[in-house]
């Protein structure tokens, strides 16, 4: 299967995660992930779980987002987009949409 996820959200009706490419108009956020017929396949999302990969694989080749739970040598760090951290090495073990605490 391609991969077409840049960012991903929280469905704003039932809480599921969605993959695909940011779209947003005034306050609202939708995930795009292809097109029917010409027409946008789309669903809106809660702005707030909005997240970018951050075009990086933890050491088990899981996709790392802006906002995932990071370990590495015992420590947990949350990702941001942007930081230089060596990610490979560690792994995602969730995220703040998921596991607030």
């Amino acid at each position: 299967m391609r991969d077409i996820g840049k960012y991903r959200g929280k469905r704003k009706d039932n809480g599921e995660w969605v993959y695909g490419f940011l779209f947003k108009i005034w306050e609202q956020a939708y995930i795009l992930w292809g097109t029917t017929n010409g027409i946008p396949n789309m669903i809106e999302v809660i702005p707030e779980t909005v997240c970018e990969h951050i075009r990086r694989l933890d050491k088990n080749g899981v996709k790392i987002y802006e906002d995932d739970k990071w370990r590495l040598s015992g420590k947990t760090f949350i990702v941001k987009y942007g930081e230089s951290r060596p990610y490979e090495s560690g792994e995602v073990i969730g995220n703040i949409h998921k596991d607030p605490n």
